[in-house]
């Protein structure tokens, strides 16, 4: 039952995290005003927006946005942090 809980926190994990990147990656050869790319900045955005905040707040003069690469070692801890607990209790 465990390992079945842990699965599916880590596929859905993993599930948002190539939304993000594929969010990044289209960012950079689509305009922001089409439909697909809105679509997926209200998916991604509520993800990295406490972290920009967090980030400029204490570096606000941040020409590049570090937030992405911060979601995805916070996730990738994430899941590793469950999977020694799912380890301990099984």
């Amino acid at each position: 039952m465990l390992h079945g809980l842990f699965l599916g926190v880590r596929y859905f994990l993993q599930i948002i995290r190539y939304t993000v990147l594929i969010y990044l990656v289209l960012s950079w050869f689509m305009p922001p005003n089409q439909g697909f790319m809105r679509f997926l900045e209200r998916i991604v955005d509520p993800l990295l927006r406490p972290i920009r905040n967090l980030l400029f707040r204490f570096l606000p003069r941040m020409v590049i946005d570090p937030s992405p690469i911060l979601f995805f070692l916070l996730t990738d801890l994430f899941i590793r942090l469950l999977w020694v607990i799912f380890s301990w209790l099984s």
